[in-house]
């Protein structure tokens, strides 16, 4: 965040003088990590979020609304990391994956969008975003996109992050499956999650699964699974955007981390 703060600056998407006061919050947040204090983060998080936001600083055009829209997107993101995966890392940072079916051509995946760190805010168009057209043949109405972390590693938090822009009928799918496999060919379920409900503005938001909050099927106590593949499915009626999914964890077995069984 503290380089997109400054790429705005140098556009003049914000204003230089209010981009050094973000940038110092933004120095502040990082200390409160660095001390292990996930929460006192968010809450200074959550902060930073108000002031961008603050009517009287739109009013002086002290920060440009497309600058607002794409920090905030980024700041919701690292607020639910602080909240529900602290101590995790994304163990698909970077790494290649299979999809069923390819994106629209029209928007392309480069290769690696789902996995390279970055959003694309609420604007379809703008490069980040991979899309999915329906179909008027049933199978090829949903998505499969699937992971291999190259060893069995103790996962804690799946999350995928989809986009909903009703004018051009762009809709959040109607769920996500997430599912995991030690071997790749026989899979266990962990959730099928829909999304909440959305306002009538475009709006990006993740469907997860978490193994603190929700727990891992049929193993009491544990808030991991141990699993080396991961599954992502959803269906596609109209249009479906997302620009990230998330796999977050640790390598090893971790304490807590579970094997389930598996099912063809």
């Amino acid at each position: 965040m503290a380089g997109l703060v400054g790429d705005y600056v140098s556009s003049n998407e914000i204003q230089s003088v209010f981009g050094n006061e973000l940038s110092y919050r933004l120095q502040i947040i990082q200390i409160l990590l660095d001390q292990n204090k996930p929460k006192d983060a968010v809450a200074y998080m959550q902060d930073f979020l108000a002031h961008i936001h603050d009517p009287a600083v739109q009013a002086q055009g002290l920060i440009s609304a497309s600058a607002a829209t794409l920090l905030d997107s980024y700041a919701q993101v690292l607020i639910q990391t602080w909240s529900d995966g602290w101590g995790l890392g994304n163990l698909v940072l970077g790494h290649s994956y299979t999809l069923s079916r390819p994106p629209n051509a029209n928007y392309p995946d480069s290769g690696n969008e789902l996995t390279n760190g970055l959003f694309g805010g609420t604007d379809y168009g703008n490069g980040q975003w991979q899309g999915h057209a329906g179909s008027d043949y049933p199978a090829e109405r949903s998505r499969t996109i699937t992971f291999d972390l190259g060893s069995n590693k103790s996962i804690g938090l799946i999350r995928a992050h989809f986009l909903q822009d009703t004018g051009p009928g762009i809709y959040f799918p109607q769920n996500a499956a997430f599912s995991v496999s030690t071997n790749g060919q026989t899979w266990s379920s962990l959730a099928t999650v829909s999304p909440s409900s959305a306002p009538n503005t475009a709006t990006a938001q993740f469907v997860r699964w978490n193994g603190i909050t929700d727990g891992v099927p049929g193993k009491a106590g544990a808030d991991k699974v141990y699993a080396r593949y991961v599954k992502v499915e959803f269906p596609v009626n109209v249009w479906v955007f997302l620009d990230e999914i998330e796999v977050l964890g640790v390598d090893g077995k971790a304490a807590g981390a579970a094997v389930l069984p598996t099912a063809p």
